[in-house]
């Protein structure tokens, strides 16, 4: 996208495109991470290892956004965005170098729709578990009103970019202070 915008040839229905394949993308991340760190971490520094994960992950939503908006308000979106890709490309070499995880022919695999009926029934039983995917429902839906509607109100009553990204900012640090409690607490 960062191209895209460079060479003006961005429009709305380019970047949704791109804004799709990357949700596809996406979508098999937090599976595959969340498989892949008690394949590499012992058990006894497993929730450690999860706290340090999001804290780092806090870490970057706070720096992210700070750094998206000065870039932006101090070069052009088009520079920000291929920072931002510079960033996926830095985290693709780094995870080529995680060495010691199984294979994908060294895990026995299990029915899709057996699996899929445990875990509906898990979900079901584990009253915690459906409330919390309420709240990350509602969550997520407001949160798309707000990535939408935040920069352009941003834009039009707070400064622009550098505010926005400031807003931004001060949410990944709560985020961080969460982290750092959580990877404190045993």
């Amino acid at each position: 996208s960062g191209a895209l915008v460079l060479s003006g040839h961005a429009s709305v229905w380019l970047l949704a495109a791109l804004a799709v394949l990357y949700g596809g993308a996406d979508g098999f991340t937090l599976p595959a991470q969340q498989g892949l760190i008690p394949t590499i971490v012992s058990a006894l520094r497993l929730q450690q290892a999860n706290a340090l994960l999001g804290l780092t992950t806090s870490g970057l939503r706070l720096l992210g956004p700070s750094l998206g908006g000065v870039l932006t308000a101090l070069g052009s979106p088009g520079a920000a965005l291929e920072v931002d890709a510079a960033t996926f490309v830095i985290s693709a070499v780094l995870l080529l170098r995680v060495t010691n995880a199984p294979r994908a022919d060294e895990v026995a695999p299990e029915k899709f729709f057996v699996e899929l009926r445990e875990g509906w029934a898990e979900f079901k039983r584990q009253r915690w578990i459906s409330t919390t995917f309420v709240f990350f429902l509602f969550g997520n839906f407001f949160w798309g009103a707000w990535a939408v509607l935040g920069p352009y109100i941003a834009k039009q009553h707070l400064g622009g970019a550098i505010a926005w990204g400031l807003i931004g900012g001060a949410s990944g640090a709560g985020a961080v202070l969460g982290g750092a409690i959580a990877l404190r607490h045993k």
